[in-house]
């Protein structure tokens, strides 16, 4: 089933991208204070995950998902939860932990890939469909095809030049 859904969705090898500009742009409702209370510093940290992301995937994240800080007082750093049967407005939300937020505000490189992959894992559980875990082996199952999508995403853009996608 995973892989039927997974061959209608194209993945292009080449991606089209949004500047860091166009993401800060489209993302503005997360800076209104009744949207969020993400400080200046967690947003930009957003914008610079979702550089990561294809235009396609960026669109429809605009529309389907909702992020939502965790406590750092919580164990698991990212996380996705399918809700398109419990709301009609968003498919889901991903919960992005302080930890998460953390890694990228280190002056370490590794924490700050660690940290964007990590996102963008999650994100690839939103781009693939993936359900609620169904066994052992699914989790396995899914949470593979998320860190390859993610990694091929984390690949792709890393060969580019941000300060020429401005």
């Amino acid at each position: 089933m995973i892989a039927a859904k997974r061959e209608n969705i194209k993945m292009p090898n080449n991606f089209s991208y949004y500047s860091i500009r166009e993401i800060y742009d489209q993302f503005t409702e997360y800076r209104k204070i009744d949207k969020s209370d993400i400080t200046d510093q967690e947003y930009k940290i957003l914008c610079e995950w979702l550089w990561y992301v294809p235009k396609n995937t960026v669109d429809r994240i605009k529309l389907d998902i909702e992020f939502i800080l965790l406590s750092a007082k919580k164990s698991q750093v990212a996380c996705y939860t399918p809700l398109k049967d419990v709301l009609n407005k968003k498919r889901g939300i991903i919960f992005i932990s302080s930890i998460l937020i953390a890694g990228m505000q280190s002056n370490l490189p590794r924490a700050k890939e660690e940290a964007t992959k990590k996102f963008l894992h999650e994100v690839a559980h939103f781009e693939l469909d993936h359900p609620s875990y169904e066994s052992e082996a699914h989790k396995k199952q899914i949470e593979k095809e998320a860190d390859e999508l993610a990694l091929k995403w984390f690949e792709q853009r890393s060969k580019m030049d941000p300060s020429k996608l401005v």
